[in-house]
């Protein structure tokens, strides 16, 4: 089962910016890569998950889940769909879809910096704000404040930057195993449905 956290928002909220980036670019790049490959892991968990509350064998099932376009739209599509399936006789299941289905929408959000994010480096790695950050692009209208406050004082040379999120490779990988993790107990979830659906086929009365 997935920890109770997970389907917390507040546990997906920004990590707060560490004092040093990483070393070399490299580093990040790499968490980058690992992390976005274990979500995409996880998204393909989550369209069979889509497929079993369905209940379709077709892969017509998995094409539909992944033509919809934002992680929004599967997270909707899953439970659309699930408030079918748990309308007889699966209410024990119920719940623990609830916590399935919020945790992928909080997810997606920080998934999303990650993918769309740009490695920076305002300074050597021994100043404080210094190294490598994954830090929003300054086209991305969403993820960057307004305006700089001119008048502060500060030896930081990150603070003077407008992005709401500065990632190091360490803060990323822990989003990675967050993925992965859920990865898991989606499996698990989907496994728990066929045990149902058998014992549900070999006790009608039951």
């Amino acid at each position: 089962m997935l920890p109770a956290e997970y389907s917390n928002a507040g546990f997906w909220h920004k990590p707060d910016r560490q004092p040093k980036g990483d070393e070399t670019a490299d580093k990040l790049y790499q968490a980058v890569g690992y992390t976005l490959s274990r979500w995409e892991e996880m998204e393909v968990v989550y369209s069979n998950l889509f497929a079993a509350l369905v209940e379709s064998k077709s892969g017509a099932a998995l094409r539909a889940y992944g033509s919809i376009g934002s992680a929004y739209g599967r997270k909707q599509a899953l439970k659309d769909a699930a408030s079918v399936y748990f309308l007889h006789g699966r209410e024990e299941l119920a719940v623990e879809f609830e916590d399935l289905a919020e945790a992928f929408g909080y997810a997606a959000a920080r998934r999303n910096e990650i993918a769309h994010g740009v490695a920076v480096n305002y300074a050597a790695h021994d100043v404080i704000g210094g190294g490598y950050y994954l830090i929003a692009a300054a086209y991305n209208t969403k993820r960057n404040d307004i305006g700089i406050d001119f008048g502060m004082v500060t030896y930081d040379p990150y603070t003077w930057n407008q992005t709401t999120y500065a990632y190091n490779s360490s803060q990323i990988l822990e989003f990675s195993n967050r993925f992965e993790r859920m990865g898991r107990e989606v499996s698990n979830f989907i496994r728990g449905m066929r045990v149902f659906q058998l014992t549900v086929q070999k006790n009608p009365e039951s």
